[in-house]
């Protein structure tokens, strides 16, 4: 079997608030995909953590999703 490294993606976490009962936090989601990769993880922090300093909310976490192409 051949896996063959393809785009993936970024994915930033944001917490938008607390739950009103529970007082967990409220997470929301944005995602960016077209990640080569050849891309270096840190690269890709850096720019996710550009990405969010654009916004008002505070970052829970960020992602990187890597896919691949298998072939037999």
């Amino acid at each position: 079997m051949l896996s063959i490294p393809y785009n993936g993606r970024v994915v930033l976490r944001f917490v938008t608030g607390t739950h009103p009962t529970t007082g967990n936090p409220i997470i929301s989601a944005r995602s960016w995909g077209n990640v080569k990769p050849e891309a270096a993880d840190q690269a890709v922090y850096d720019i996710a953590v550009g990405l969010a300093s654009l916004g008002v909310f505070s970052v829970a976490d960020i992602r990187r999703f890597e896919n691949k192409i298998l072939e037999g």
